[in-house]
């Protein structure tokens, strides 16, 4: 697969194309509590001041809106919607991997008479041959909309069925061949260029031969050929392609500067020259918009400096604001690599504009921001330096005292959530656990309008650490979150529209905190408390009871077994008759293999109650597939599906509540836990001995055929095949014609 690289990125700003804050993509549904890329929805009450508790982690733009209120200059209602029309326009953008949409072109070119058929056109081409495997966006929409209004024009002229028309067809067949790797390899194109037309040729079929011939030639990376080409056409009185081509000229200047190994500054500058009389000729008013586009894009690589200095002075507009943060961004992270601004390493002129030095300081994670922000704290006293200056400091810092002490002093409408939830976590770390206790508790028993939704939940994962007994855990593990986001192409974007209002029904759940402490710390006889609590949702007792039913049978206390299975039961209808079964067994042998078989029917069957909702119960990739080789429960992080080291948010705490004995047995349970093997293969080892024993029990064929199956969906080793294959066997020699038999074509 080619990879599609920065400059594709960095060029967006040539095209007209949005780009996003960067982060990986996990595909994967994940609750989410409270943002950390962007502000809750809907935005326009953050943009209106209600800042709530800000995140050092949150887009520039967002950091442009809030360093105004926090100055104490609110934004003005024209202002605000210039911030909101940016961000509608980058969160409604989708992930299109910079192809180009070809379907109008397409649709039209098929109703010509004799044309070959295509179905695609690949518009994502190799930067070169030495650098096949990086690549650009070589053409855009726009491209193939002309394409199609110029055919049209053509069969309007000539006729659908002419000679021209279908000669026109066959030239932008090669033109458009440039754009992108043959068969959407990493192969650098063949380069096609249409022949010219001879001399006695219909005149504007020459003009439209001469403009598809410099397309070409750009998309073919042969810029000088382009640029001259392009040139002629511009210089050409009678060709209505000569503003056009005026324009395209200085796009072939530069991506040939940008394309180079190292950009071509003088290149650039010679363009922007070019640029600046083009907006100066009456003739390119039509164009003087995308001229202006080009003049910044080059602006921001030639004099950034001076092209932010202007910018700032500017009124915040929906363009000012997007020219702001392309240009840091392409400043600090010009091959858009998302890596953490450092502030020893922020050029010194950026440094000079209030507000972007202080943007910058908010966001930088070294130990240069922090001392540079209570620099500027000491002397301005202002409260977007102390926001800056305590979010960058810790508990034990020499500055944190005298900074809780200006926070709680401070007047500030739009920093107070800011404020009150950083004196909270310095004095937390400073073990003043009552005081802070008390705090939370003030606000948490009442929360204020003003206090937005994923702010609230902030404060409830502070306040879970101090919870005295286990009421208080569920009523602050339990949340509701903000909104599910896939993170396919949009990082943090709700799947639901009416998520982005503010108005979703997206159900209660256990944070990822509090399901880090129930799979990590809490013994059975609390997990088994929890399934039984009646202030949590009937959906997460459910939960709590299942997975802790499968720990039980796993590490094999059948006491505590047979107690979550009576609870577990009328909580899980579809798995009643297979919890009847298991309670009814009159031997351990029975019960283990009771147990398997319900456990293979529902794949959801895991040994850790999950943050969020439970995996379905189907078989596939969006299903449950049981535990892997070590079913302890691995460290959750928050907003993420990724099994990595958590963050320090989500490491578990050990519960105040819990006993000695309680904690030991927690322990003792996790260490059991850890001996089990993988799935499928522990579920194959008890099918596989008790077929061979009980050989005429009418639930054998049944099992065998599940467990098959779980070695196909659930996580292998290398000794699994063996088992599959053993049991696939089994299967097929001991019940022949068995409908459980039918169903089992394979082993895996």
């Amino acid at each position: 697969m080619k990879k599609t690289i920065a400059i594709a990125l960095s060029l967006a700003f040539m095209f007209n194309v949005n780009t996003l804050p960067g982060n990986t993509c996990a595909f994967g549904s994940n609750p989410y509590w409270t943002y950390t890329l962007h502000p809750d929805f809907p935005m326009d009450k953050y943009a209106a001041g209600q800042l709530g508790i800000l995140k050092n982690t949150y887009a520039r733009s967002y950091l442009m809106a809030a360093y105004r209120y926090l100055t104490n200059r609110p934004l003005t209602p024209d202002e605000q919607k210039g911030f909101e029309q940016l961000w509608d326009q980058r969160l409604q953008a989708t992930y299109s991997d910079c192809a180009g949409n070809t379907e109008s072109w397409i649709k039209l070119r098929a109703t010509v008479p004799g044309v070959s058929k295509i179905e695609t056109i690949d518009t994502e081409r190799p930067v070169s041959k030495e650098n096949s495997y990086e690549s650009y966006c070589n053409a855009q929409t726009s491209g193939f909309e002309t394409a199609a209004k110029t055919l049209k024009s053509m069969i309007d002229k000539y006729g659908i069925g002419s000679a021209q028309v279908k000669e026109w067809v066959s030239a932008q067949d090669e033109v458009f061949s440039n754009c992108g790797s043959p068969k959407y390899s990493d192969k650098v194109p063949e380069a096609k260029i249409p022949t010219p037309l001879p001399e006695g040729a219909d005149a504007y079929c020459k003009q439209e031969r001469a403009y598809q011939i410099a397309a070409a030639n750009f998309y073919a990376q042969n810029f000088d050929v382009a640029r001259k080409d392009f040139e002629a056409i511009a210089a050409d009185a009678n060709s209505k392609w000569k503003e056009m081509a005026g324009y395209l000229a200085t796009r072939s200047m530069i991506r040939q500067a940008t394309l180079a190994k190292e950009m071509n500054k003088s290149l650039l500058e010679q363009a922007g020259q070019k640029i600046q009389q083009l907006i100066a000729n009456p003739s390119y008013a039509t164009l003087k918009e995308d001229l202006q586009s080009l003049a910044n894009f080059i602006a921001v690589r030639v004099s950034p400096d001076a092209h932010l200095s202007k910018l700032a002075r500017e009124k915040f507009d929906q363009y000012t604001i997007e020219e702001i943060t392309k240009t840091l961004d392409n400043y600090l992270d010009p091959d858009n690599s998302g890596t953490e601004v450092t502030y020893s390493k922020v050029p010194e002129n950026l440094k000079k504009n209030e507000m972007i030095d202080w943007i910058l300081t908010f966001q930088a994670t070294d130990e240069a921001s922090t001392k540079h922000a209570l620099t500027r704290w000491k002397e301005t006293k202002s409260t977007a330096w102390l926001v800056a200056a305590i979010t960058g400091v810790d508990s034990e810092d020499q500055h944190a005292n005298q900074l809780i002490a200006a926070a709680r002093a401070d007047k500030s409408p739009y920093a107070k959530w800011t404020l009150f939830y950083h004196v909270n976590r310095l004095e937390s770390g400073q073990s003043k656990d009552a005081a802070v206790k008390a705090s939370l508790d003030k606000v948490l028993s009442s929360p204020p309008a003003d206090l937005p939704a994923g702010s609230l939940n902030a404060l409830k994962l502070m306040r879970l650490p101090l919870s005295a007994n286990l009421d208080e855990f569920l009523k602050y593990g339990v949340q509701k979150p903000l909104a599910i986001c896939s993170d396919g192409g949009i990082p943090e974007m709700p799947d639901e529209a009416d998520d982005l209002k503010g108005k979703g029904k997206t159900p209660a759940a256990f944070t990822t905190l509090a399901g880090n402490v129930l799979t990590n710390k809490l013994p059975l006889s609390v997990l088994r408390q929890v399934a039984t609590n009646k202030q949590v949702p009937a959906n997460l007792r459910n939960n709590v009871a299942w997975t802790s039913w499968v720990r039980a049978v796993l590490i094999g206390d059948e006491a505590e077994a047979k107690n979550l299975a009576v609870i577990a039961s009328p909580l899980n209808k579809a798995k009643s008759k297979f919890f009847t079964s298991y309670l009814a067994a009159t031997t351990p042998e029975d019960r283990k293999f009771a147990a398997a078989l319900l456990m293979l029917h529902f794949s959801s069957a895991e040994p850790n109650a999950t943050s969020g909702q439970l995996m379905d119960d189907d078989y596939g990739d969006s299903s449950g597939w049981w535990w892997g080789a070590s079913p302890v429960h691995k460290i959750a992080t928050s907003n993420s599906d990724d099994d990595s080291d958590s963050s320090s948010d989500d490491e578990p705490f050990d519960p105040t509540f819990l006993t000695a004995a309680q904690r030991a047995q927690a322990t003792a349970q996790l260490a059991k836990l850890a001996k089990v093997e993988t799935a499928p293969n522990y579920f194959a080892k008890i099918v596989l001995a008790y077929a061979q024993k009980h050989p005429a029990d009418p639930r054998v064929p049944e099992a065998l055929h599940y467990a098959v199956k779980c070695t196909r969906y659930g996580a292998t080793d290398d000794a699994t095949t063996k088992l599959s294959k053993q049991m696939f066997l089994t299967l097929h020699s001991k019940y022949k014609g068995n409908v459980w038999t039918k169903q089992t074509p394979f082993w895996y």
